[in-house]
């Protein structure tokens, strides 16, 4: 039990990595379907059918993961049953008609068509923009080869001690340098993309060197469509939601490859092994949450409470750019005296708990959520039909930037123009009525 566990740990840190603690459509679709899986196994058709479900209701969070349906179906050998089919299309189905039926539909296709970069984010970004995957499945295919002593060549040849030695070294420096990467910024996004590589070349490993290969087969596709899902995004084009579920995946592989007839007690506690590499991982995950916090400055330089200038803030401490940033909103809205205002192109914490309704139809309006034209024409039309009733609060700097140094909207980060639109357009088409450190108001 010690050792789930503590194996169970070591794959929360790692999927969590320094990813901000946020309501995001990826996390919410990661786990419902997380949920529905356990259920799937089921041998009682009620719960089976409850599992398909939730794995069907996957793609509602995030549309990407419309694939885990058939992908689940097909490793979990249900593919012949009718039910389960229907189970997986029940939620979107029910989804379409509601939307039918409240006159939603153009709406809901104007808004999942708005995006077409599938191919740069799901294809592109794994085969032609980095070599970690590669990497990743030739160090994974070769040393299962060597691990296993499928390979009997005068290079790979190497007696059962020291194969065994090797597949536990190698398993614990995957593992290490996982939870190496947690202490760093970035490390653990890039580095998803070589466990990824591992686990299509574990994958080729036990399809053409395993007869017994039916169940971790299954199990690394499961995965490897959960990574993929996972990383179709713009703004976190990673598999690293998956990293935990690679690692662990890879660990098992290996242990089950490592050979029969060495003593393992000889070289090894496997409690006390797995255990120690959670500790590694758990203390890494401590150090980069506190120190690398998403687009903010590091724990112990976040002394200023938002208690009293963001509605819901209290418990919210942030650095002193973040804070004034923040209370000029809260001031300029106060200013406002009641009068119906926007907020744009940031800060849309703001509208969580914010006693008046947002008069825009996007909380953030945002390029990148507004990049098709159409979208763009809603926002500019709602803030025409409020001329003259509408107070436009207009940010002078990124977001983005305030947990380092502010920058205008007009060095917002390429290759993607983030604020070209919505701020400009308010800039010619409105009349500024006062001006912050921060904001621009307008009217």
């Amino acid at each position: 039990m010690v050792e789930q566990m503590a194996l169970a740990l070591m794959v929360f840190a790692l999927t969590a990595h320094n990813f901000l603690l946020t309501p995001w459509p990826t996390i919410d679709g990661l786990w419902i379907a997380s949920v529905g899986l356990p259920c799937c196994l089921s041998p009682r058709p009620f719960r089976k059918f409850a599992g398909y479900f939730m794995v069907g209701a996957a793609c509602l969070f995030k549309q990407n993961f419309i694939i885990l349906g058939p992908v689940f179906l097909i490793m979990l050998e249900d593919w012949r049953r009718l039910r389960y089919w229907v189970a997986v299309a029940l939620p979107p189905a029910c989804y379409v008609i509601l939307l039918g039926a409240t006159g939603a539909l153009s709406d809901a296709r104007l808004q999942l068509t708005a995006h077409s970069e599938l191919f740069q984010t799901g294809i592109r970004a794994y085969l032609l923009e980095r070599w970690s995957p590669y990497a990743g499945l030739i160090a994974a295919y070769f040393g299962l080869l060597i691990v296993s002593g499928t390979a009997k060549t005068q290079f790979f040849s190497f007696p059962s001690e020291v194969r065994f030695c090797l597949g536990v070294l190698g398993v614990s420096l995957v593992a290490v340098a996982a939870a190496a990467c947690l202490m760093t910024d970035y490390a653990s996004l890039k580095f998803s993309f070589a466990l990824f590589g591992m686990l299509a070349g574990t994958l080729l490993y036990y399809i053409f060197h395993q007869n017994e290969k039916d169940a971790v087969v299954r199990i690394g596709i499961l995965v490897m469509a959960v990574m993929w899902s996972t990383s179709i995004s713009l703004g976190w084009n990673f598999p690293v939601f998956g990293s935990g579920m690679a690692v662990a995946l890879f660990a098992i592989v290996v242990r089950l490859v490592l050979p029969a007839d060495v003593p393992a007690k000889r070289y090894w506690n496997t409690s006390a092994w797995i255990i120690s590499l959670a500790a590694i991982t758990l203390i890494c995950f401590g150090v980069g949450r506190s120190r690398h916090i998403y687009k903010e400055r590091p724990a112990s330089e976040l002394r200023c409470s938002l208690d009293g200038i963001l509605p819901g803030g209290r418990l919210i401490w942030t650095n002193p750019v973040t804070f004034e940033y923040m209370k000029e909103l809260h001031e300029a809205i106060e200013q406002a005296g009641g009068q119906e205002y926007a907020v744009i192109p940031d800060a849309a914490i703001h509208w969580v708990k914010s006693l008046q309704r947002n008069p825009l139809p996007i909380d953030w309006p945002h390029d990148m959520e507004l990049s098709n034209p159409a979208l763009l024409d809603r926002v500019i039309q709602a803030l025409e039909s409020r001329r003259g009733r509408i107070v436009i609060l207009v940010a002078k700097v990124t977001g983005f930037s305030l947990g380092d140094k502010p920058k205008p909207l007009s060095e917002a980060y390429p290759p993607y123009p983030t604020y070209n639109k919505v701020a400009p357009y308010v800039a010619s088409h409105f009349h500024k009525i006062g001006e912050m450190q921060y904001w621009e108001i307008y009217k």
